[in-house]
């Protein structure tokens, strides 16, 4: 039977191999909790903003934008909870909050490549010119559309 002669080099081999196998296992470790908990917070936004539009299919407006609010906080790059406000402010009347939270739902929508909702926002965004008779201004958002 040969016998085998460890150098410092096979050592030093196998002492980097197991570090660098203890690193991999921790980043998955650190990687998973963050993964874990940006889902926690998406869950809860979805939650808030189903919510909301439970309130606003039975016209209970104030509810629905509490709950949007409450979507926004959790996960503020969601672009769904600033076009339902904007639809809930637009249906109370208040065609300047419609117009303030329509164009932060293009924003986000734009920014997270969802354009049928980017879409939607703009005409959405051109309805409320539209009652504010900004005709111009609605015009162009239609044209986004």
């Amino acid at each position: 039977m040969a016998k085998r002669e460890t150098t410092g080099w096979g050592v030093a081999l196998v002492h980097e191999k197991r570090v660098t196998l203890m690193m991999q296992k921790i980043q998955f470790v650190i990687l998973s909790a963050l993964l874990i908990a940006l889902t926690a917070c998406g869950s809860a936004a979805a939650r808030a903003n189903n919510q909301g539009n439970q309130a606003f299919e039975a016209e209970n407006y104030e509810e629905a934008l509490e709950k949007y609010n409450e979507a926004k906080q959790e996960n503020p790059d969601l672009a769904a909870p600033y076009y339902n406000s904007g639809n809930t402010y637009y249906r109370q009347g208040d065609t300047e909050s419609a117009e303030v939270q329509t164009k932060q739902s293009i924003r986000t929508a734009e920014r997270n490549a969802e354009t049928e909702l980017a879409q939607h926002s703009y005409y959405n965004l051109g309805n409320s010119y539209f009652q504010a008779q900004k005709w111009d201004e609605a015009i162009e958002a239609y044209k986004e559309a």
